[in-house]
């Protein structure tokens, strides 16, 4: 794994940018057969898109994401200076003309990940960041790269995809110290192959609030 960090510590990265883009964040020999999968997993299941994304197959806690997200935790604690806790994972497997529109996340996933696991072609992330002044900028993940980010602090979301299939895995986390903790290991419990069935499941999304309130979390700042 090599995380870009401009010659800063993760912390100061964090609050320069509200990111920090991991390259290999999954061995290539590796993130293909996840990629593979995954697919095979939404045909079989016959998963359905969600509220904020209609052009996709979507789940809750897929196993395979759910260990990645356990195993990395510590990883993510050593990379920022502070320790977190893992909440859930969202995985979606996004089609053509697919859009993630701006939003910010809420309170269980404090801090985001999102990774490549695989795609037809690529999809630039786009984030908001404070410096050096008010900007967005478009981040290229290739397979098994990922961005960690501030979900709840930084505006987010993707253009729409040109491409055939982008297959994308969430990882959740919050800081063990900080005042969202009460969320971690959220949805940990399963019911079937990664399945959850909690009342977040009906949000639908990484972590999204609920559609009735989701404009809250919308301010407008699509291209400061």
């Amino acid at each position: 794994m090599n995380a870009e960090l401009d010659g800063l510590t993760g912390a100061q990265k964090m609050r320069r940018d509200n990111y920090i883009v991991i390259r290999n964040f999954i061995e290539e020999d590796k993130v293909h057969q996840m990629c593979e999968d995954y697919k095979k997993f939404c045909v079989d299941n016959n998963l359905k898109g969600d509220w904020l994304v209609e052009k996709c197959y979507s789940y809750h806690n897929y196993l395979p994401y759910l260990e990645l997200l356990m195993h990395k935790s510590g990883y993510f604690s050593e990379l920022i200076g502070e320790p977190v806790l893992p909440t859930f994972t969202y995985s979606r497997m996004y089609l053509k003309g697919s859009k993630l529109p701006i939003h910010r996340d809420q309170a269980n996933c404090e801090l985001n990940t999102s990774v490549n696991i695989g795609c037809d072609k690529l999809w630039d992330f786009m984030i908001h960041t404070p410096y050096p002044i008010n900007e967005s900028r478009r981040i290229t993940l290739n397979p098994g790269d990922a961005i960690f980010y501030e979900g709840m602090g930084a505006l987010h979301w993707r253009e729409e995809f040109e491409g055939e299939y982008y297959c994308g895995a969430f990882l959740c986390y919050v800081r063990s110290r900080g005042e969202h903790v009460s969320c971690a290991y959220d949805h940990l419990y399963t019911h079937g192959p990664g399945v959850v069935d909690t009342h977040y499941v009906r949000t639908h999304g990484p972590g999204i609030r609920p559609k009735q309130s989701f404009h809250a979390g919308y301010t407008g700042e699509e291209n400061d």
